[in-house]
């Protein structure tokens, strides 16, 4: 191994200088480059207030600390260094010092780090000894620390086993204690299922004796209803053969009254007939003062026997027009109708029609099922022609006549409902249709179905109307809830239709139309057909001048089948009413070519007919 005189001589003397001040090392202090300088050399490169420095050697840029100099690493290896070689270069000179051991003058001869002073030879010695006298006497205690610790740790070892072996003891002793309360719980659960099966078991069989008793007595009642209903049917047989004799007779005599009036009318026009082919023969002349007389008896005996009927057949009723429709009012429809004209494949499809409107642009939608719970949505010309087309998929429900409705909403948008619970818009430009379904938008109740659809003049609003529950449901042009109106006055719902600020309701069941408030459907008035008690409402329709167009239908079938259209006053007032063709079951009012019509379709057939309004 070197001596340290070689080491020493091996480093160059200006390792240990500072290249800022040319001096032996003071305080040195390293840059995180790992150059080194003085610490007061570092404090003149900081000045006053500098945030950064940059080494004088590398150009390097470095943060300042908080503390100024203080704050950077002092350099231990530099400082151990120049230790040395003064340490060194002092044993190596020939000169006499103060011995830190005897505090005589004598020649170094070594250096003691813990009391930073030099030695003589003696007192090296001495040290050395006393060094070698304190690591003996510290290893015999430490060896008997170890004997000591030994029989210590022997002895926790042994009482470790003696507490392992007592505390498996007691374990073995819970675990058996623990069995037996066990083994007496589950038998004593066992015991009780027992009991509890009999128990049920007992009770299962009391309730299966009463309900065979319910039973036997419930098909005892049903065999006697069924006779009462038996012999009902067979009274109603014979009261209908008994009807059915009687009609019989009647319209034989109806019949025989019928013959007997063709007659007297045949006697008089014949009688007529002679006197204008007499040639003005003065003799027979004199009978016309009598045949005017017996045609003035003839009538008065035709209007007692056959009054005016309120209702026709259906077959009479398809040939109707608007033939007698005078002006009242500043209402005027035309006397004929302008056009008739069969919709593309709705008959030939066996597709039907339920709703029909009239864009702000003039375009004419019907919308209604095609096969299964599919519907068409059908844009079409004045002559019937199908422009664009789009089928709405709606999911079958418990519907047994699903139907579809529209309105007019923006200038070329359409609104389209049907059921169970679907809404969208329809572009008559594109076809496009973005559908919702009113689950999504509101709480929608089930079994809930739609029974027409409205949209305010100004497009702001959008009225949903349901049947069975008579709730009419207020949306956004954004098809977002606003509100809803409970119209628990209301029997059957049917049709729905925006006046305003108000919501005209048609009332099916009672036989009535209501005007309620758009904001709270607060009820504002109500009407009802003027002109036979048995009409029911099914569409409403507003013009451009503010008249009510009101659809009404006979309550039952059996009575005709026939339908009225009612005309009022923005009051509500009736203007007047006139029959129309039975398969109408919608309308619109709407303007075609700068001009507003009324526009009629029919439901099964697909027909479209169109009258002008002024």
């Amino acid at each position: 191994m070197a001596s340290a005189s070689v080491i020493l001589k091996n480093i160059d003397e200006n390792f240990c200088r500072c290249c800022i001040c040319f001096e032996q090392y003071e305080d040195p202090r390293q840059l995180a480059c790992l150059h080194r300088y003085c610490k007061h050399c570092i404090e003149q490169l900081i000045g006053r207030g500098n945030e950064t420095i940059n080494c004088p050697l590398c150009q390097a840029e470095f943060d300042v600390p908080e503390n100024g100099a203080e704050g950077f690493k002092k350099d231990f290896y530099v400082n151990e260094i120049l230790e040395f070689i003064q340490v060194q270069s002092s044993l190596e000179e020939d000169q006499s010092r103060q011995c830190v051991g005897c505090s005589q003058q004598e020649k170094p001869t070594a250096y003691c780090f813990k009391c930073r002073d030099f030695l003589c030879q003696k007192s090296k010695q001495e040290v050395i000894s006393d060094a070698e006298t304190k690591l003996q006497d510290t290893k015999s205690q430490y060896q008997q620390e170890v004997v000591k610790v030994d029989k210590e740790r022997a002895k926790i070892r042994e009482e470790g086993l003696r507490a392992k072996t007592a505390i498996k003891n007691k374990l073995e002793d819970n675990l058996m204690i623990r069995k037996r309360e066990m083994e007496v719980k589950i038998e004593k659960l066992r015991e009780d299922f027992e009991a509890m099966k009999v128990k049920d078991k007992l009770e299962a069989d009391a309730k299966l004796e009463d309900l065979k008793i319910d039973q036997d007595a419930k098909e005892s009642n049903l065999r006697k209803k069924n006779e009462t209903i038996d012999k009902k049917w067979n009274d109603f047989r014979k009261l209908l053969k008994v009807e059915k004799k009687d009609k019989l007779t009647k319209g034989n005599e109806i019949s025989d009254q019928i013959k007997r009036t063709i007659k007297r009318c045949d006697n008089i026009t014949q009688t007529g007939s002679g006197v204008l082919s007499s040639d003005n023969n003065w003799t027979i002349a004199q009978n016309v003062g009598g045949i005017f007389s017996a045609a003035e008896s003839f009538l008065r005996d035709m209007r007692r026997e056959f009054p005016a009927m309120e209702t026709l057949p259906e077959s009479l009723s398809a040939n109707l027009t608007f033939k007698e429709f005078e002006e009242v009012r500043n209402v005027t429809i035309s006397r004929q109708v302008e056009s008739v004209v069969d919709i593309d494949g709705i008959q030939a499809k066996g597709w039907s029609i339920s709703g029909i409107t009239c864009t702000k642009s003039g375009s004419i939608v019907v919308t209604g099922l095609t096969e299964g719970y599919t519907y068409h949505v059908t844009v079409v010309d004045q002559s019937g022609k199908a422009i664009r087309q789009c089928f709405i998929k709606s999911p079958q429900g418990t519907y047994r006549y699903p139907e579809s409705y529209c309105a007019a909403f923006k200038e070329y948008q359409v609104v389209v409902a049907y059921d169970p619970h679907g809404i969208g818009v329809f572009d008559v430009r594109n076809g496009l249709f973005q559908e919702k379904e009113m689950s999504d938008i509101v709480d929608w109740p089930n079994g809930q179905d739609m029974r027409s659809v409205s949209v305010d003049d100004k497009g702001d609003y959008i009225i949903i109307g349901c049947g069975n529950t008579n709730n009419v449901y207020v949306l956004n042009d954004q098809l977002q809830y606003c509100r809803l109106l409970s119209l628990h006055y209301v029997a059957k719902l049917v049709d729905v239709h925006v006046n305003n600020r108000e919501v005209i309701v048609s009332d099916y069941m009672n036989m009535k139309i209501y005007a309620v408030s758009l904001g709270d459907g607060r009820k504002l008035y109500q009407l009802s057909s003027s002109t036979v008690s048995t009409k029911r409402p099914v569409c409403v329709r507003r013009d451009g001048k503010g008249f009510i167009y009101v659809l009404w239908s006979n309550a039952y079938p059996g009575l005709g089948g026939t339908y009225n259209l009612s005309v009022y006053n923005n009051d509500m007032k009736l203007l007047f009413t006139k029959p129309i063709y039975a398969s109408i079951r919608c309308f619109t009012v709407g303007r075609i070519s700068s001009k507003e019509k009324l526009l009629m379709i029919s439901k099964a057939n697909g027909k479209l007919y169109r009258y002008g309004l002024k």
